[in-house]
């Protein structure tokens, strides 16, 4: 009988890493050649949107970071807000970084990197929540 609880908690503890080893970075998620997180299937293909969409609006990145800045970061190139009528959501409005950084991305072109950007919003539309569970 005493064996058995340590070797539940040595089992508990293999079948669950992230829980044995806390310490453990997160694996990395998956990126395309822009840098943009790529969201699940599941919400990039075949999924309606069902509300109008104002936009895509392409403007300056330093006005995407202003006011995307409910997105909870101070460094976003795109999102999507939604237009509301009292507390119902009646549309949504995609704003995107018109450019990919400067040299930061060889082989993303602005053609890419507005296309990237965009499906990732759709995602969002599609109902992928703004934390990225994958």
């Amino acid at each position: 009988m005493t064996m058995r609880l340590p070797l539940a908690i040595i089992l508990c503890l293999a079948a669950s890493p992230a829980l044995a080893l806390p310490a453990v970075p997160h694996l990395p998620v998956p990126r395309d050649i822009c840098g943009i997180e790529i969201p699940p299937a599941r919400y990039s293909r075949g999924r309606e949107i069902k509300l109008g969409i104002d936009g895509p609006h392409y403007v300056v990145a330093t006005r995407v970071a202003r006011e995307c800045r409910s997105s909870g970061t101070d460094k976003a190139v795109g999102c999507t807000t939604s237009i509301l009528l009292g507390r119902t959501v009646i549309a949504y409005r995609v704003l995107i970084a018109a450019n990919p950084p400067p040299g930061r991305y060889p082989g993303c072109t602005p053609t890419m990197w507005r296309r990237s950007i965009l499906a990732h919003e759709r995602a969002h539309m599609a109902g992928w929540p703004a934390d990225h569970p994958r």
